[in-house]
């Protein structure tokens, strides 16, 4: 019987080799798609499996108070972990983490590489594998390498016992290699430092317990013993929070993480240890991808309904030989699945391309197909099951007709009142097709917002020159020679860029305290990106490079500590956790953070801190471009330091904290594409059943004297009007779904008539030229040749 099934089908599917190809392009790109959205899933749901103890670990994050919203934050405070400890005897070991960036220098050789200091319970905790040596860093002033860095470094060469230099920490001996963390860990390195090392060269970390990730991003984690859990770590957490924190304004709350539960996250973190994936994102394209999966299961219910005429005597026959309604229905469905095998193969050809554009897309390396039968497997059963899906509604509606009744039209069918079965489907299509594609562009419009609206300053013709530890005067003094140069700057981080720094701030005066975001930069900073000094003056000349005396700060920040205008606050003080500083400018409020941010301006300030100088800033003209980042070069390699040539433009920096807009509008603007390909595909399909079953009424037509411009107008009137209700339809859901995300944000677009009719009217165009295609093609029928075969 399953044999008889197969070969039906397949003969079915040579002979109506249009019905056949578009099913399986409309279907295989569908599934593509799907298989890599499912394959990153597979991959994010994956993470941190592979420890051997992740049902017994405890990350401990926190959250404070930053401009009246409480912030979580996977980094603490490097004593809360040793407190923790000490006085909880349900823990059996504790790692303490913290981020290093850097270059290593093993004789001519440098890189730069991302490590982290950790203490000698790293691998009793995690299952990180080790390779040579004993992989020890009780010691201070050793290291572990990766795999990947030791090759790199020193070849075949065996690098244990080797000395290996850490530029600004100083010389390392080498005790061991393990194997490079996997993708799907959260916790990646490409060396691990002794934390002894740390300790040494930064002993007031110890002690700090204010100190919450700005310039040291520390993380513990926690293994705990058999049968204990987080609720018996909590009362010594409250006991913590009490004794350290019963006088503190930041208002910190600690809370305990479940290892599991980091990656993929659920809730957004600052200052996470890694980029981890999104549960949320992952679950939003595996969405889109069903849509797509939809849309291309409507294509085939569609066309397989159309060709029910063309099916017809074929199910009488059938049922008239004796066939039941069982074996009527499954040789529909065997048709299908058949269909999405062929279509299945296709799909796994196009991965690879699929898979090269999301990595770089997303900046996430993907799932190795090859590595893990279990996922071919699961892609082999999801397409059967797309099959039986598919293929159950029309088999559906073929197999439970009496053979006098199958003879019919099933497109009488009725869905809703007053629309056909088919046309339903095909108002359902385009309209999707029309919300992607209007989305897309208010994505697209308000990224160029984000990017261009009224940030406060200035980011064209912007080039930042990463000094890497060297002498910010000398990359100055070099910079201030080019004869490219139109003005140059030193400074620790632009604005809008999504990195700065924050420090609790006070008014002597009225007691009001506040977060206050700053950057440091020198005295030509604030001209350089063209910031607005509304009171006061700049930084003088010769300010002192090591006791910081002046600050300058903007309109939010006057207003929020209590002062009357700006006016009065120049001359006034206010106190840092370590000094006291005069303020002696007010700038014009400007967006430190990128303008899609869902957090409001507030106090913001430019510090003179020579020693935060990470950037040398040059303006330039636009036409020097190229030939200033050439010479620049150049003249790096002068200094002579080891260190790589890095730089990025100001608007590249802007780019990349709009990252989100760019993945939110490659994806949008794609899955418009495909959704719309599918449904013209569809409606290609219906157009050329349709006109096929009307050809005898062509024929007629013409032979009384319809011309061609009226046949046209006659076949595609219902499909016309089917796309002007996609059209009614989509409209106002459009505007509804993006004004809801839009209303989250302080600062966006507006959505204007012509945002929404512009991806309509293109919809509408598209569909429009496919049934004109077709029903011009079949008013072109030569009536004396069909009527003398009829």
């Amino acid at each position: 019987m399953i044999k008889n099934y197969i070969t039906v089908a397949l003969r079915n599917i040579w002979k109506n080799k249009s019905f056949s190809f578009i099913n399986i392009i409309g279907l295989a790109t569908s599934l593509s798609v799907c298989l890599m959205i499912i394959s990153m899933l597979v991959q994010n749901f994956s993470y941190d499996n592979f420890h051997e103890n992740n049902d017994r670990i405890l990350r401990l994050v926190e959250s404070h108070k930053v401009f009246d919203m409480q912030l979580p934050f996977a980094s603490v405070p490097m004593p809360a972990g040793e407190y923790l400890a000490e006085h909880s005897d349900a823990i059996e070991s504790t790692v303490t983490l913290v981020r290093l960036n850097g270059d290593l220098v093993a004789g001519e050789n440098v890189f730069s590489v991302n490590g982290l200091y950790a203490n000698d319970s790293f691998f009793n905790v995690f299952s990180f594998k080790k390779e040579k040596g004993s992989c020890s860093v009780q010691q201070p002033y050793t290291i572990i390498l990766s795999h990947s860095t030791a090759e790199k470094f020193f070849g075949k060469e065996n690098p244990i016992g080797q000395a290996i230099t850490l530029t600004g920490l100083g010389e390392f001996t080498v005790t061991g290699v393990a194997a490079d963390p996997p993708l799907t860990s959260h916790i990646k390195f490409d060396v691990l430092v002794s934390l002894s090392t740390l300790s040494i060269q930064k002993n007031d970390l110890i002690s700090n317990w204010q100190e919450f990730g700005e310039n040291y991003s520390i993380y513990h984690y926690f293994l705990l013993k058999e049968g204990r859990s987080k609720n018996d770590l909590q009362p010594i957490l409250a006991a913590m929070m009490k004794e350290k924190y019963s006088a503190n304004e930041i208002k910190v709350e600690y809370h305990f993480q479940e290892f599991n539960s980091i990656a993929p996250s659920t809730e957004w973190m600052n200052n996470e240890i890694s980029g981890v994936p999104n549960a949320n994102t992952g679950y939003f394209l595996f969405g889109i991808a069903l849509l797509i999966m939809v849309s291309a299961g409507f294509n085939y219910t569609n066309l397989s309904v159309a060709r029910s005429l063309t099916r017809a005597r074929e199910v009488g026959l059938r049922k008239v030989s004796g066939a039941n309604k069982r074996q009527i229905y499954w040789q529909f469905v065997a048709e299908a699945v058949i269909i999405s095998l062929f279509a299945f193969t296709l799909a796994l050809s196009f991965l690879p391309l699929l898979q090269d554009g999301f990595s770089s897309l997303i900046g996430n390396g993907m799932i190795s197909f090859a590595s893990d039968y279990r996922v071919y497997l699961f892609f082999l059963l999801f397409t059967i099951l797309v099959g039986v899906t598919v293929g159950s509604l029309p088999a559906s509606l073929l197999s439970r007709f009496k053979p006098t009744e199958v003879l019919r039209d099933s497109s009488g069918l009725r869905l809703i009142k007053g629309i056909g079965f088919r046309k339903a489907l095909i108002v359902f299509q385009f309209a999707i097709s029309i919300i992607f594609l209007i989305s897309a562009n208010v994505i697209t419009r308000q990224f160029e917002f984000a990017m261009d609206g009224p940030m406060g300053f200035s980011h064209k013709n912007i080039l930042s020159i990463m000094t890497q530890g060297e002498d910010y005067k000398k990359i100055l003094a070099i910079a201030s020679q080019h004869k490219d140069a139109i003005m140059v700057s030193a400074s620790s981080f632009l604005p809008g860029t999504n990195r700065g720094a924050s420090e609790v701030m006070e008014n002597p005066d009225t007691q009001q305290k506040s977060d206050v975001f700053f950057i440091s930069g020198d005295h030509n900073f604030i001209s350089s990106i063209d910031l607005t000094l509304i009171a006061g003056k700049n930084f003088p000349i010769n300010a002192s490079e090591t006791i910081e005396r002046f600050i300058i700060v903007n309109e939010s920040f006057v207003q929020q500590l209590g002062f009357q205008t700006p006016i009065e606050a120049l001359g006034k003080t206010v106190k840092t956790e370590n000094t006291i500083l005069e303020i002696i400018g007010v700038l014009k409020d400007f967006h430190y953070r990128p303008l899609d941010a869902a957090v409001p301006i507030g106090p913001a300030a430019i510090r003179f801190k020579p020693a935060d100088f990470g950037m040398i800033n040059i303006n330039f003209q636009e036409k020097n471009k190229g030939q200033l980042v050439s010479s620049f070069e150049k003249s790096w390699k002068q200094l002579a330091n080891g260190h790589p040539f890095e730089y990025e433009f100001f608007d590249q920096q802007l780019q990349n904290a709009l990252n989100s807009y760019r993945i939110m509008n490659t994806m949008m603007r794609f899955v418009s594409f495909l959704t719309v390909a599918i449904a013209c595909l569809g409606l290609f399909g219906m157009a050329l059943y349709s006109n096929h079953t009307r050809l005898k009424e062509i024929a007629v037509r013409k032979v009384v004297g319809a011309s061609e411009l009226q046949i046209v107008v006659s076949l595609s009137r219902g499909y016309v009007y089917h796309l002007f209700l996609a059209c009614g339809i989509a409209l106002p859901l459009s505007y509804i779904i993006n004004k809801i995300w839009l209303y989250r944000l302080p600062y966006h677009i507006e959505i204007e008539l012509g945002l929404l009719l512009g991806g309509t009217f293109l919809i509408f165009a598209i569909g429009l030229i496919t049934i004109v295609s077709q029903t011009w093609q079949a008013s072109l029928t030569n009536p004396v040749k069909f009527l003398k075969r009829e």
